[in-house]
C-alpha cells in the first residue's frame, strides 16, 4: 500500500496485489485517516492483465464508488473490509 497526503488533508491510498497468473488487482481510494482507521467510499477497482514478460497488456475498472473501511491493528497488521467485496 502506498500512501499520499494532500494538502486539503485527505489522504489517497493505493493498494496492489502480487500479480499471480499474470493478473493483479488495484484498489485506488482518498480518505481522511482517523484514529486507528481510514474509511473511504470512493475506492475504483481495476484488474491488471500481464503479457508473457510481465509487461501491464490490460487494466480493466471492475467498479468505481467501493466503500469500505480499514482497521490498523497494534501489531501493524491491517484489517480491511471492502464493501464492494462482501456484497
Amino acid at each position: 500500500m502506498t500512501v499520499e497526503k494532500s494538502d486539503d488533508g485527505l489522504f489517497s491510498f493505493t493498494v496492489k496485489s502480487e500479480a499471480a497468473d499474470g493478473q493483479s488487482f488495484e484498489w485506488k481510494m482518498t480518505g481522511f485517516l482517523g484514529k486507528g482507521h481510514i474509511s473511504y467510499s470512493d475506492a475504483e477497482k481495476a484488474v491488471i492483465t500481464y503479457d508473457k514478460n510481465g509487461a501491464e497488456k490490460t487494466r480493466e475498472t471492475e467498479y468505481t464508488s467501493g466503500g469500505g473501511r480499514m482497521e490498523f491493528a497494534d501489531d501493524g497488521s491491517i484489517i480491511w473490509e471492502d464493501f464492494m467485496q462482501t456484497a
